[in-house]
């Protein structure tokens, strides 16, 4: 019982957004931005890998029980924060940096959600980020 509740914890949506400005946090002070921590290939290398793994396992949670990321019962806030985030990836180190690795569910959920009808009509006419 402790560790469903642990496991349900751990998962829960509200706990999203907070994943993803890290997530993000971490691209930008490593990757995006000039500066003393910008390291592309710690990002590339050492943090992203780490998240990938991170962020299927919600995944994969999710298609067990529902407790994660995607296709469960209601397409959440945590879902898109999470997405956004993955997008971002996408944009500045490149559209095949999800294929790369192992963890294939977070990819599923990422081509998922960019399948979306709104999230396809705000992605093709959004105007291009000044970077």
């Amino acid at each position: 019982e402790r560790e469903r509740e642990r496991m349900e914890h751990r998962t829960h949506p509200p706990l999203f957004p907070a994943q993803a400005n890290e997530l993000r946090r971490l691209l930008y002070e490593q990757y995006v931005d000039p500066g003393p921590l910008n390291d592309k290939d710690k990002f590339k290398n050492v943090t992203l890998p780490f998240w990938m793994k991170k962020l299927n396992a919600l995944a994969v949670a999710s298609d067990a029980n529902d407790l994660g990321l995607g296709p469960g019962k209601s397409f959440t806030f945590g879902d898109i924060s999470i997405f956004e985030v993955l997008n971002q990836v996408v944009n500045h180190v490149g559209d095949d940096i999800l294929q790369k690795y192992e963890h294939r569910e977070i990819k599923v959920f990422y081509d998922t959600c960019s399948k979306r009808a709104r999230l396809r009509l705000y992605m093709d006419n959004r105007k291009p980020a000044k970077f």
